[in-house]
């Protein structure tokens, strides 16, 4: 699977609520910084933090507008959250 791919399926258990499946992306010793708030380490850590911001939202609509893989395999979004 392309890292394209990953993104995608990521962004796509996010807009399914699909926390589980958002939780199983990261490694257990993953770190993960959602802009403006401090970075969450670990895996434990980062699935309360998710479940604690999308468990009150009826519904989750993460919008891309576009999506790019440079040849090292970095992944960019241009989004709508």
């Amino acid at each position: 699977m392309s890292n394209t791919a990953r993104v995608r399926a990521f962004i796509d258990a996010f807009n399914r609520k699909d926390i589980d499946a958002v939780v199983a992306a990261f490694a257990d010793d993953a770190v993960y910084h959602n802009m403006m708030l401090p970075p969450v380490v670990g895996r434990a850590a980062i699935e309360a933090n998710i479940r604690g911001y999308t468990s009150p939202a009826s519904q989750i609509d993460w919008i891309m507008l576009a999506i790019a893989e440079t040849a090292d395999s970095k992944v960019l979004t241009e989004r709508v959250d």
